[in-house]
């Protein structure tokens, strides 16, 4: 999937080393809510294999496969139901420079900006379809880079897919106010993917005729064989939404649930190693 991307970034002329509306510094965390701490930490680190960085009653984040990319656990609130979705959190240098850029356009800010002093700052803002996002900005330096991770065979590209009612306009919202570059369309499946600048984090809209509940993304997560990733979190006691789908020629993907019920899915392209390199050396 990454290879076909980066052709497809090439065939359509845009280019990732342009500045971003948002001077983002290069963190991305998915927050998901969670009812049991003690369930959803076993199921991260023990079926996902992601490692752990910090661990309390309220919030465990783990450090992920994609360097950029870490996974927060947030206790949720009793009345939340399972499920209800997560989002994107984008670490930013400048909170109130992020802020300002996002209220010129159509981004609405939920709520006030909260400091946890000497720790980092946080604001909530939704994008025009109601999806959820939030900021942060560290008040304190950063630690050393953790290496990669990651119990199945993952290779090294996340996609984080957002539904959309009007696919055009959600294009146009997300290349203005966040710096995402259109990768391609795929009209007849109602699927666009986006570059971010962060590296191996792709953003997806899928078209849907419905609003979607607010912060409901899925984390696509792409492996090098979807069968035996499949079987490996099966065997965990994992379940899985329907039988895996082919788009032949293009991907397999197969859709599952973690214990608090928040869409998780797999990838698995279907292009050959060596068509991104034959495409580049045509342009």
């Amino acid at each position: 999937m990454r290879t076909t991307l980066l052709c497809l970034l090439l065939a359509f002329g845009a280019r990732a080393d342009e500045t971003p509306a948002l001077q983002l510094s290069g963190g991305l965390t998915f927050s998901v809510p969670v009812k049991n701490m003690a369930t959803a930490t076993a199921f991260y680190r023990d079926v996902l294999g992601l490692k752990p960085t910090e661990s309390s009653e309220h919030w465990t984040e783990f450090a992920t496969h994609t360097g950029a990319l870490t996974i927060g656990l947030s206790l949720a609130d009793k009345d939340t139901p399972a499920g209800a979705g997560s989002w994107m959190t984008f670490g930013v240098k400048d909170m109130a420079a992020a802020l300002a850029t996002l209220r010129k356009g159509e981004a609405r800010i939920v709520g006030e900006v909260q400091t946890i002093p000497g720790l980092v700052k946080l604001a909530t803002f939704l994008d025009p379809d109601g999806n959820r996002f939030k900021l942060y900005q560290l008040l304190q330096a950063q630690g050393a880079a953790l290496p990669k991770l990651g119990a199945l065979g993952y290779t090294g590209a996340v996609v984080v897919a957002h539904s959309t009612t009007d696919m055009k306009a959600a294009q146009a919202w997300y290349t203005k106010h966040l710096g995402f570059r259109l990768f391609f369309n795929l009209d007849q499946m109602g699927w666009a993917e986006m570059g971010t600048p962060l590296p191996g984090i792709s953003f997806g809209l899928m078209t849907s005729t419905e609003k979607p509940a607010a912060g409901g993304p899925t984390l696509i997560w792409e492996v090098a064989d979807i069968a035996a990733e499949r079987a490996k979190l099966e065997k965990h006691g994992v379940r899985f939404v329907g039988e895996t789908a082919t788009i032949p020629d293009k991907v397999k993907l197969a859709t599952f649930l973690d214990a608090d019920q928040n869409r998780l899915r797999l990838a698995q392209s279907l292009k050959s190693a060596g068509s991104g390199q034959d495409t580049k050396d045509k342009e």
